[in-house]
């Protein structure tokens, strides 16, 4: 295939949502264009500021937010979408992001677990631990998994 039926593949698909590099470079591959090709397409995707993994990332960490996702599933779905981002600049993004939509970790998964469970009896451990599971697969830490069982079982 040449190249501008890449870039145009490229463009297609970046008519449909936001993308990173490494997913435009993965689309055009499973679209069967040449490793070549789809880095040129990518390389000047990115020189146009049309592919920008930053930007992706932080409209993925605003929509995990609001979805009531924790820190954990975020980092996990930047590394799965190709997105490298050193920790602690992650941690900045993330900071920024909860500042700006007002939201406390303890809080959005207390809510969520609120909704989702309901309250929790203190020696009725298959919920708890169910509880606890589900905390922990939405990305929330150990230790706020651990609080929000301690509140949900207080009753507050």
């Amino acid at each position: 295939m040449t190249a501008e039926m890449t870039w145009q593949t490229a463009m297609n698909y970046l008519g449909h949502r936001e993308a990173t590099a490494a997913m435009v470079r993965l689309y055009l591959k499973i679209k069967g264009h040449s490793a070549e090709a789809a880095a040129q397409a990518v390389a000047k995707l990115v020189d146009l500021q049309l592919v920008n993994d930053e930007r992706w990332a932080r409209i993925m960490i605003r929509d995990a937010m609001r979805a009531r996702r924790g820190d954990g599933y975020i980092s996990g779905k930047l590394r799965e979408k190709g997105v490298k981002v050193d920790r602690e600049v992650l941690g900045v993004w993330i900071e920024e992001e909860r500042l700006q939509l007002g939201n406390d970790p303890i809080e959005e998964a207390f809510a969520w677990a609120e909704r989702r469970y309901g309250r929790v009896e203190e020696k009725d451990y298959r919920s708890r631990n169910r509880v606890l599971q589900g905390l922990v697969r939405r990305g929330f830490s150990f230790s706020i998994a651990k609080a929000v069982l301690a509140r949900l079982g207080a009753g507050e």
